[in-house]
């Protein structure tokens, strides 16, 4: 939840409606194959509800599972590139764990990954908890066959450490730099998608 909140005050300056698309993933309904709405009034929210949706969501239906992979999300998303007209978009991805190796999941995450570089689509990955993150480091530097450097990782135990043990002032600046460092690659990221038309 804090990461999710610090990162829907950190967007919503950025997003032009105040509504996001919000999905679930890897738990029981949808294992390892697909998606569903966050709310079950629809696809998007307003972004200063995002907290209090997953909080619903997750009171009603608290039913986490695996195998994790996160190419239906990707897809989903690359779906929301195309219907908004190509625009600019970033998925931002909150999980608690490595996407699973089991059942292709991995290798489909990775394809999932090539091909959303085919849209205007920044994926920022936040790992919450302890991990182990090492696949994620790997989806982060290791697909060249992407036309651009869509996939950013960021492990947010150390800032949600820093929010938690600090004053408020101290907990403010640990979640600047977290933002900062949760979206310091989009930049980059919009200047070479503008490049490739």
């Amino acid at each position: 939840e804090c990461a999710l909140a610090t990162l829907s005050r950190g967007f919503a300056n950025l997003d032009d409606d105040g509504q996001v698309p919000a999905f679930v993933f890897g738990d029981v309904e949808t294992t390892h194959l697909s998606v569903r709405n966050l709310s079950p009034i629809g696809e998007s929210v307003p972004i200063d509800e995002l907290v209090k949706e997953y909080r619903c969501a997750i009171s009603k239906n608290p039913s986490l599972s695996g195998p994790t992979s996160f190419a239906p999300l990707i897809d989903k998303a690359v779906a929301v590139v195309k219907e908004a007209g190509y625009t600019f978009h970033v998925l931002v991805i909150l999980a608690d764990g490595e996407v699973s190796t089991t059942l292709n999941c991995f290798d489909k995450t990775k394809q999932a990954i090539v091909r959303a570089s085919n849209v205007p689509l920044s994926i920022v990955m936040v790992g919450v908890g302890d991990g182990p993150w090492e696949t994620m480091h790997t989806l982060d530097t290791q697909l060249p066959e992407r036309k651009f450097d869509n996939f950013h990782f960021v492990p947010f135990a150390t800032f949600h450490k820093q929010m938690r043990t600090k004053s408020a002032a101290e907990q403010r600046v640990a979640e600047a730099a977290f933002a900062v460092c949760a979206l310091q690659e989009v930049p980059e990221q919009f200047k070479r998608i503008s490049k490739l038309g």
